[in-house]
């Protein structure tokens, strides 16, 4: 009988050790779901809201608004009549003669509800802007608030070569997360065998 005791032991200690590593791979499996699924949430959440709410995202470049926000950052904005443009808020609009958008304050509107004329101005700047933007557009992007770092991803993102980076390392993460849970998937256990015992 003495020599049954220790063979039992040590089944009994590889089965507590195989049960807590299993308690641990499960747990790990069920984080990385959980997570997964936020992420996914918040992804569809977030396109939800840019197309039902008409908002947007955009870098900023430059300081001219600050202290409001500045270079580096990104500005959030929603779709609002241009007849409901006051002197204070922020739009984004192209100015006369520009190609690009600007993110300036109005300073004062004049023209037609329909097609107001706006003189803006940037915080940071010591005058009014030198153009008079006249809004030919039905509705106009007002800012809402601005995400500091947020601009710098938005504009690294426009590379090429970092944006396939992106993509080449979040395949590797999903192929190596798959392959893991597949080479850890528990296997049968063969029964442990008899032994004979002496009396």
């Amino acid at each position: 009988m003495t020599e049954a005791v220790p063979a039992v032991l040590q089944q009994g200690v590889r089965s507590r050790r195989n049960a807590r590593g299993a308690v641990v791979g499960n747990a790990w499996r069920v984080a990385a779901t959980a997570l997964v699924l936020a992420l996914s949430a918040v992804l569809f959440g977030a396109a939800g809201l840019l197309f039902f709410f008409h908002i947007s995202v955009q870098p900023v470049l430059t300081g001219s608004m600050r202290p409001a926000f500045g270079p580096g950052s990104a500005i959030v904005s929603r779709s609002i009549p241009v007849d409901r443009i006051r002197p204070g808020m922020v739009v984004i609009f192209v100015p006369p003669g520009k190609s690009a958008s600007y993110a300036h304050r109005v300073v004062a509107v004049t023209g037609s509800p329909t097609h107001p004329v706006l003189t803006t101005k940037g915080d940071a700047n010591p005058a009014a802007d030198p153009w008079r933007a006249r809004i030919n557009a039905p509705s106009i992007q007002e800012v809402e608030f601005g995400v500091p770092w947020l601009g710098n991803a938005m504009v690294g993102l426009h590379d090429a070569g970092l944006r396939a980076l992106v993509i080449v390392t979040a395949g590797l993460f999903i192929a190596v997360a798959g392959v893991k849970s597949i080479v850890r998937a528990p296997r049968p256990r063969a029964a442990a065998p008899t032994r004979s015992v002496s009396y």
